[in-house]
C-alpha cells in the first residue's frame, strides 16, 4: 500500500530564465502548500520536502551537540543552503540561483524523481549518468547483502 505522502515516478521538465520550476501535478497534494528545498544529503541534487518530512529531519538534525564543532559546521551549511517554497497560480517554484549552482543544476534541463518521502531534483546530464549501466536486480541484491532487506 502507498503511503499519502510517497512520492513515485519520473518527470521531465525546464527551470525557465526567472529560475522557477513546474512541480508536476501528480506531486503537488503531497507537497503541500509550504515545503522545503534543501541540498540532498546524499548526491549531488536537491530534495523537494513537504513539511511533514522536514519537520521529522529537522528533529533528527537538532539532536546534533552544541559543542560538536563539525556537526554545527553541517549544520550551518545545511539549514543556510535550505529555502522556503510555495507554488504560484501555474504550480511552479522558484528555486534560488545559489541552489540550483550548488545542486549542479546549471542549464535548463531537469529531472524530478519521486523518492517516497521526498522530491528529487537533479540536473538531467547528472540523472542520466547515475541511472547509466545500473541494473535493479543487481543493486538490489547488494543492498540485500548489507542487510537492509528482510
Amino acid at each position: 500500500m502507498v503511503n499519502m505522502l510517497d512520492f513515485v515516478g519520473e518527470f521531465e521538465h525546464t527551470i525557465d530564465q526567472k529560475g522557477r520550476l513546474i512541480i508536476p501535478v501528480k506531486f503537488r497534494p503531497q507537497l503541500g502548500e509550504r515545503f522545503y528545498f534543501c541540498l540532498s544529503l546524499n548526491e549531488v541534487c536537491l530534495w523537494a520536502l513537504p513539511q511533514s518530512e522536514w519537520s521529522r529531519i529537522s528533529e533528527e538534525l537538532r539532536k546534533i551537540p552544541l559543542f560538536d564543532r563539525e556537526g554545527q559546521n553541517f549544520l550551518r551549511i545545511f539549514t543556510s543552503s535550505a529555502t522556503s517554497g510555495e507554488l504560484d497560480r501555474q504550480g511552479r517554484v522558484l528555486i534560488p540561483q545559489n541552489l540550483r549552482e550548488s545542486a549542479g543544476i546549471i542549464n535548463k534541463e531537469v529531472i524530478l524523481i519521486g523518492n517516497f518521502g521526498k522530491i528529487e531534483v537533479w540536473s538531467k546530464e547528472r540523472w542520466k549518468t547515475l541511472k547509466e549501466g545500473k541494473v535493479l536486480a543487481d543493486l538490489a541484491e547488494k543492498i540485500y547483502q548489507k542487510g537492509n532487506f528482510k
